[in-house]
């Protein structure tokens, strides 16, 4: 997914409530929703970070699949070795295409260096794999995270969070620098960009 499907704004912000504890996921509606006129208000070409982009992979994956996408996505998303508390919260279950995941910020790492691994699957082919260049800054969207291309060890890194909710705030974020170190960061305190981007700094300075 590169989120450059014209699909703008992203309607499901202000409707996690309604996803939770919903008892299955919502991938059909979520999509119907984000292919609604209201949603189609972007530029195609242009990237804009949508989660009813993901809710239309989830879809897209249940059919392919005949089962739902956490079954499918659990066994190859956090594949043994993980990590035994990598699972979708029951809670969320109805937003698993993009989020509802729990994970100690351990085994969160744990997936992070093995699914970018230098020598791995994704990291030696990110430029064959859909792909966006934001041609202003350099950096890469793919593969479901933001990356840069360095030498030698590309940059991935990614925050997530659901916020305003009836359950506590949570989010997480991950770094995996050119340099070979990582992190992970779980929280339960949502914030404005801006401090987002100061955790960004420290953190790299830090590994660096």
């Amino acid at each position: 997914m590169t989120m450059t499907a014209g699909l703008e704004p992203d309607l499901t912000q202000g409707d996690f409530n309604r996803s939770y504890r919903y008892g299955d996921t919502r991938n059909i509606g979520l999509s119907k929703q984000a292919l609604q006129s209201r949603g189609l208000q972007g530029r195609n070409g242009t990237h804009f970070y949508n989660n009813g982009s993901y809710a239309l992979l989830g879809a897209l994956l249940e059919a392919l699949t005949e089962t739902d996408n956490v079954a499918t996505c659990a066994s190859r998303v956090f594949p043994d070795g993980t990590g035994e508390t990598a699972k979708f919260d029951d809670d969320w279950i109805g937003l698993a295409a993009f989020g509802g995941w729990s994970a100690s910020a351990e085994d969160y790492l744990s997936f992070v260096m093995s699914a970018y691994d230098p020598a791995g699957d994704i990291a030696p082919n990110l430029l064959r794999l859909p792909n966006y260049r934001n041609p202003e800054r350099g950096w890469y969207y793919g593969v479901g995270t933001y990356f840069r291309l360095r030498s030698p060890h590309n940059i991935f890194w990614h925050f997530g969070a659901l916020c305003g909710t009836r359950a506590p705030d949570q989010g997480s974020y991950f770094a995996y620098y050119d340099n070979g170190y990582a992190v992970s960061v779980n929280f339960n305190a949502c914030s404005r960009e801006p401090l987002g981007i100061a955790l960004d700094g420290v953190l790299w300075e830090a590994a660096h």
